[in-house]
């Protein structure tokens, strides 16, 4: 199994923490296409979470319509969710979209003081 680094948007780490994100969407390419299921991603240099399920769709819309957008973006709806993506990734959504279900592995990774 391997380990990634992934960051996360501020307005949703809190939600990625508390457990009730626990899905990530992203968009097809060769670092996010080397993640599998049990591979365990690392958010924003500190929130650990396994890779419990990858789903793919043909884009933004299928994903979230395929998958829970209270799990996606918990808080925000449907259309601002898929706004938001596609004004953070652009065209790149015709590569594709993998939905990446995500379990807690404990507490928080502590911190490097520098």
């Amino acid at each position: 199994m391997a380990t990634h680094n992934l960051g996360v948007k501020w307005f949703l780490l809190d939600s990625l923490r508390s457990g009730r994100k626990d899905l990530e969407i992203r968009v097809r390419g060769r670092y996010i296409d080397s993640i599998h299921e049990g591979d365990t991603i690392i958010f924003n240099g500190r929130e650990q979470r396994r890779v419990k399920k990858i789903s793919h769709f043909a884009s933004f819309d299928s994903a979230v319509t395929g998958e829970s957008v209270k799990r996606i973006a918990p808080g925000r709806s449907r259309n601002a969710t898929i706004s938001f993506l596609r004004e953070l990734h652009g065209r790149q959504e015709q590569r594709g979209v993998v939905v990446f279900e995500l379990e807690m592995l404990g507490p928080p990774m502590a911190e490097t003081g520098g």
